[in-house]
């Protein structure tokens, strides 16, 4: 599985800049490490789309996820709907995850009519805060996944902290 990961972008401090160019680059970095990518941004378009269907019939799947997403102007949530209705026959290319915090749904709401149609095409999901003792055993999973025993990593002090954080 090829996956597009692209967090740390300092969004916030840079006001309404489209950072579509950037997305569109780290995309094809990914998916094709080798090309330049092209000028204009349609012939970029074009492109990833080329390097996303030749991936796709590798056998990889594809997907963007960009934390602090709360942070994207419109224009560039506009764009990532094109990324997201690229398609090889009748297969999407590329998956899309908005990781924010609740100021995201707000920003993706339905009455907001500069968003509608991304909204459209967007299933939101909340995640709850782990509580009752689940975060222990979700630590536990997240660090056996990755082949470490979290209880050399952490205390239970800790465990215990973060639901005060």
């Amino acid at each position: 599985m090829v996956g597009v990961f692209i967090g740390g972008l300092v969004l916030a401090e840079q006001g309404d800049v489209d950072f579509t160019a950037a997305i569109a680059e780290a995309i094809l970095a990914a998916v094709a490490p080798n090309v330049s990518p092209k000028r204009s941004p349609e012939a970029r378009f074009a492109q990833i789309h080329r390097a996303l269907a030749e991936s796709a019939k590798a056998g990889n799947k594809h997907v963007l996820v960009i934390e602090e997403a709360l942070s994207l102007p419109i224009p560039t949530l506009k764009h990532l709907k094109r990324f997201f209705e690229l398609k090889h026959g009748f297969e999407r290319l590329l998956g899309i995850v908005l990781i924010g915090q609740t100021e995201l749904a707000q920003k993706l709401s339905e009455n907001n009519p500069n968003v509608r149609e991304v909204v459209q095409r967007c299933e939101v999901v909340t995640l709850l805060p782990l509580t009752d003792g689940k975060l222990e055993g979700y630590l536990k999973h997240k660090f056996a996944r990755v082949g470490a025993d979290y209880s050399k990593v952490l205390d239970q002090s800790a465990i215990d902290a973060v639901p005060n954080a």
